[in-house]
């Protein structure tokens, strides 16, 4: 039953579980996540009193992300990150709890997560400090100094916080290093809810798109995977 995880009130506990089952899932499919997502789904008279938190006695969007993370993947963005990274590390910056990091993992995708593990940060996920995949401490420096003799690298950014200048200041210092050649972001476009202007003018300056995939939305929430090549 997914309410089995979705007690928002020991996030710790749930983590840990969760974490658990994923790490021994050897078939890279245990989902928990997008399967709570698309239960809630089933229930669509409800749904927008759920992700508003109406209704009390179940979780709203609010818990889920605070829970497992900002964004879903199902097996078709999946697929395509795995086609698009090959044999590159991944260097997630803003990994939050690492759920997506796992999933990615388990489809044999190599990947490095990073956060700046302030529990006291308004973007930091608060409670607990349980993760999905470890997750190293790093702000957007990081890819300055993060395995500088590696080449190709792919900068992974996944709903970098709005109105902020990280994920601007992130892909410049990626630009910057000369040893990132592709990027992957995960949520809404310019005019959405992630980010700044000049993140997204740098995108159109600075990157070329090569892809741009659905991935499972939420009411009202407008998030898509794009896949870049840094030029």
């Amino acid at each position: 039953m997914f309410s089995d995880y979705i007690n928002y009130k020991s996030h710790g506990n749930i983590i840990k579980s969760v974490s658990e089952k994923m790490i021994a899932d050897t078939s890279g499919e245990f989902n928990p996540y997008l399967n709570i997502f698309y239960e809630l789904r089933l229930h669509e008279f409800d749904f927008h009193r759920i992700i508003s938190g109406e209704l009390t006695n179940l979780v709203g969007r609010d818990h889920l992300v605070n829970v497992y993370g900002w964004s879903l993947l199902d097996d078709q963005p999946i697929r395509y990150i795995k086609k698009f990274v090959g044999d590159s590390t991944v260097v997630e910056v803003g990994a939050g709890r690492g759920y997506n990091a796992r999933l990615l993992k388990n489809n044999g995708v190599n990947i490095d997560c990073f956060d700046i593990l302030d529990e006291h940060d308004d973007h930091w996920y608060h409670i607990t400090l349980e993760t999905f995949y470890p997750i190293m401490k790093g702000d957007h420096n990081i890819v300055l100094t993060h395995k500088v003799d590696e080449v190709n690298k792919v900068l992974m950014l996944s709903w970098p916080p709005y109105n902020s200048s990280f994920a601007y200041d992130t892909l410049t210092n990626a630009i910057n290093t000369a040893s990132y050649s592709k990027l992957i972001f995960i949520g809404e476009d310019a005019g959405g809810c992630c980010a700044n202007d000049e993140f997204f003018d740098l995108l159109e300056n600075e990157c070329e798109l090569v892809d741009d995939l659905s991935i499972p939305q939420y009411n009202c929430i407008h998030d898509r995977l794009f896949l870049y090549n840094i030029k």
